[in-house]
């Protein structure tokens, strides 16, 4: 909390009475009050420690990491809005349900296709079927069979043809069916030879890419699915719900948005002059009018890197606990920032000080005559006020009744007044 000094009481109050020269016509001075006369009350300028601090005005914003704005990421119409605007959450908690029999059917169809996927790749890492090398082996030996049957009967041709009893078209008939079965037995050799060894690496490869493939495709689709009922991921309040049911909606649509309101940050202004005095984390008691003789402690939280163009302020945030929930954002509110202490500050009261065209003066006493004194202001509190130049530690000054006493009007120390004790009265004279 901001530290209120309490130092009125401790300080020698003074009482002056004006007599005749100063501020009444006729008369002589007197002990006790005199009617007409006016009273002032002085005090001694003391050293003291200052606690300084700024009013501010500002206004309630949720914080942006505890605020969540929810869009769809796939499109639909939206089948049931679990919550209404204002409503309490928690995170997991469904808000709005997208109609999912479209992507219900993709994913039906995305696993088949793994399905297919799989089994093909199965096919080549477990190579051919006994009974298909089997067939294999068996046109094999046909082929080579009817190869060598063939060729022995070129062989028997070829002494006709030299004798010439046979004739040309019979010879290069038989020889072309010999070749013919020769190609026939090497590719039922290739086929077999194709079939023992199996499939190739590249071809299995390929297959477990395409298993790779679709088992993404699958994932997609349950991500859809899960995508068609959007959950809250935090716990808080819908703050905004745009949508209503029926409404058929496309990324990146806005949904909902969910703010934690347990704690809220109070935007404030700060002046330059005051800046280079806030740190982070200082300590600030924040007033809201909804919350009516309640006060509330927080902390500056963040500063911002940028002043304003014209005025040069610079907007800062102070964290505002908010426990039970009862502030909002939007709210107005008043910020007391504190500032670091001052020691052995020259101080006197806050209402001691007058102003003279924009300039602030003081009415002290020094060697038996009232002066109206310019000073420079330095730290403020409340009650008290810093003087770094025009008065000095001990010097009377007025409080109460000051102004308009004559430059220079004589005063003299009489007796007190019990009514102000231990005050002591202070006569003007001539």
């Amino acid at each position: 909390m901001i530290r209120s000094t309490q130092i009125l009481a401790s300080l020698l109050f003074f009482v002056l009475a004006v007599l005749p020269g100063c501020g009444r016509a006729g008369g002589e001075a007197e002990d006790d009050p005199v009617e007409g006369l006016a009273s002032v009350r002085a005090v001694v300028a003391e050293r003291m420690t200052l606690h300084p601090s700024i009013s501010l005005v500002g206004t309630l914003a949720p914080v942006p990491e505890r605020t969540v704005v929810l869009s769809t990421q796939v499109e639909g119409q939206i089948q049931y809005l679990c919550v209404e605007e204002g409503q309490s959450v928690h995170g997991g908690d469904d808000l709005v349900v997208l109609d999912d029999r479209t992507v219900q059917a993709a994913l039906k169809k995305a696993k088949a296709a793994l399905a297919e996927a799989r089994s093909a790749l199965a096919l080549l890492r477990d190579g051919a079927h006994p009974r298909a090398i089997e067939a294999a082996r068996q046109d094999l030996l046909k082929a080579s069979a009817a190869a060598r049957s063939l060729r022995q009967k070129v062989e028997a041709l070829a002494p006709l043809h030299e004798s010439h009893e046979v004739s040309d078209v019979r010879y290069e008939q038989a020889n072309a069916e010999r070749l013919a079965a020769e190609a026939e037995k090497e590719a039922a050799s290739a086929r077999l030879k194709l079939l023992e060894a199996g499939a190739r690496p590249e071809e299995i490869a390929e297959a477990e890419a395409k298993v790779a493939s679709a088992e993404a495709d699958v994932q997609a689709q349950e991500l859809a699915v899960n995508l068609c009922t959007i959950k809250s991921p935090i716990d808080g309040v819908v703050t905004q719900l745009p949508v209503r049911q029926g409404m058929y909606v496309a990324p990146p649509t806005t949904l909902a948005t969910i703010v934690d309101l347990s704690s809220l940050f109070a935007q404030i202004r700060i002046p330059a002059s005051y800046l280079s005095q806030v740190h982070p984390h200082a300590e600030a008691a924040i007033e809201v009018s909804s919350l009516p003789g309640g006060q509330l402690t927080g902390a500056i939280a963040r500063v911002g890197k940028e002043a304003d163009a014209l005025t040069g302020d610079v907007t800062a945030f102070v964290s505002v606990p908010n426990p039970d929930r009862d502030l909002r954002a939007g709210l107005a509110c008043r910020v007391c920032l504190a500032l670091p202490d001052i020691p052995e500050a020259v101080a006197v009261p806050a209402k001691a000080l007058s102003d003279r065209g924009g300039v602030p003066v003081l009415t002290v006493i020094r060697d038996g005559k009232a002066y109206e004194i310019e000073v420079q202001l330095g730290g403020q509190t409340s009650d008290f006020v810093q003087i770094t130049e025009g008065v000095s530690e001990g010097e009377l000054v007025v409080v109460e009744g000051g102004y308009g006493l004559p430059e220079g009007c004589p005063v003299s120390v009489t007796a007190g007044d019990e009514r102000f004790l231990p005050a002591v009265r202070l006569h003007a004279s001539r």
